[in-house]
């Protein structure tokens, strides 16, 4: 089946994980039959890498990984960083200032640079 597209983007939490934070029978099927149509799977999430980690086994997937809310793009068997973004230390520093300064809690993500 020829539908045009060339690739299926999916979202882990709410998307691809139920309520109980697994992959269903059925999403995990139709995930296979996507890629057996030739569709490329990616995940994207919001997860750093570690987190997501979990989707991949199941899924057998050989794809990209865009992780960490698209600031990584991984290959997610052998875990190699394809692209990266990485915010300037300077302003890091400062927007985080000002978020607790304002009120408002600060999660940071740090890559040790080791992928």
């Amino acid at each position: 089946m020829n539908t045009g597209y060339k690739m299926l983007a999916l979202d882990l939490d709410g998307t691809l994980f139920g309520p109980s934070g697994k992959i269903s029978e059925n999403n995990l099927k139709a995930v296979h039959r996507a890629h057996d149509s030739g569709l490329n799977i990616v995940i994207c999430t919001s997860r750093s890498l570690a987190e997501a980690g979990q989707a991949v086994p199941v899924l057998s997937l050989t794809d990209e990984m865009i992780a960490v809310g698209g600031a990584m793009c991984v290959e997610p068997d052998t875990r190699r960083t394809l692209y990266r973004f990485v915010m300037n230390h300077d302003l890091v520093v400062e927007a985080t200032e000002l978020l607790v300064e304002s009120g408002h809690r600060a999660l940071l993500l740090k890559d040790a640079g080791k992928t």
